[in-house]
């Protein structure tokens, strides 16, 4: 407000009541994490996105993402389809996210054990750590014939719900773990999905005690996994393993186990191939 005082005019500051400060678009750290926003919203995205709907998604007026995504796209990060003018990101992301795994001291020493697992077992293997409430893929290998699973490395999970991350969450201190369960609440993804923090932590002692975690399809319907930890020269755990395999494989292979010993089979389905015979 300007007022006239000693025959010059000068701006007095009023306090406007009810509001906070208000930040403005220039801020630094308000336009850093929006890029980061946008950035994530394209990651999710199935393909691309069109700016309008980049916009609503974000809850952002079209003008701030405009000038985001023009920086963007100077930078190489996020290109414009010519045609239909929607939003996908670039390799260069994919470079320096192989950058930022280049940079674990650890990830060139494990990722050529989840190939062997994979390979071994015949199934897709996976390397995982913990960012917050949800797990993130840093390696995947597929054997030559791969089930339909939809992970794929950089793509994201709930913890509580994985294999790899009910792993992660067992090598929590136990103050780690509260501050966890109270900041992250136990949503249902199928019907099998442990929604109780008491059913959890019962889980997890289990975990501990046996050295591996189990996925029975609480994350997707038809798939289980079995993971484990990995940890360092000073038993920290630093990411984990798993193998996915489809349910319908499990269960179809119990079920020839139980034929097999009801015909007085002492080995398992999977050992027998290579001993078939002729009976008449």
């Amino acid at each position: 407000m300007s007022v006239k005082q000693d025959g010059h005019v000068r701006t007095v500051l009023t306090p406007t009541l009810g509001r906070g400060p208000r930040v403005s678009a220039a801020d630094p750290s308000s336009t850093a994490r929006k890029t980061v926003e946008i950035l994530e919203a394209l990651a999710n995205s199935s393909g691309s996105l069109g700016l309008n709907e980049l916009a609503r998604h974000l809850h952002s007026s079209r003008s701030s993402v405009v000038r985001i995504i023009s920086a963007l796209e100077k930078a190489g990060l996020v290109r414009r389809d010519a045609d239909t003018r929607r939003l996908s990101l670039t390799f260069r992301l994919l470079a320096l996210g192989s950058a930022a795994l280049d940079q674990l001291p650890w990830y060139s020493l494990c990722k050529p054990h989840v190939t062997s697992l994979s390979k071994d077992v015949g199934e897709i293997g996976h390397l995982a750590v913990l960012d917050g409430p949800d797990i993130i893929y840093l390696a995947k290998s597929e054997p030559s014939d791969p089930a339909p699973l939809v992970a794929h490395v950089g793509g994201r999970a709930s913890a509580y719900c994985t294999g790899l991350g009910k792993v992660l969450l067992a090598a929590k201190s136990r103050s780690e773990f509260d501050a966890h369960m109270r900041e992250f609440p136990l949503v249902a993804r199928t019907s099998r999905t442990i929604t109780d923090p008491v059913a959890m932590e019962k889980e997890l002692e289990l975990v501990r005690r046996r050295g591996y975690a189990v996925d029975n399809e609480e994350n997707r319907d038809g798939v289980k996994c079995v993971a484990a930890p990995i940890s360092d020269y000073r038993g920290v755990t630093l990411a984990a393993i798993s193998i996915a395999v489809p349910a319908m494989a499990i269960k179809v292979r119990d079920a020839a186990n139980r034929a097999s010993r009801d015909l007085g089979s002492m080995t398992p389905a999977s050992s027998t191939f290579g001993k078939s015979r002729h009976v008449s």
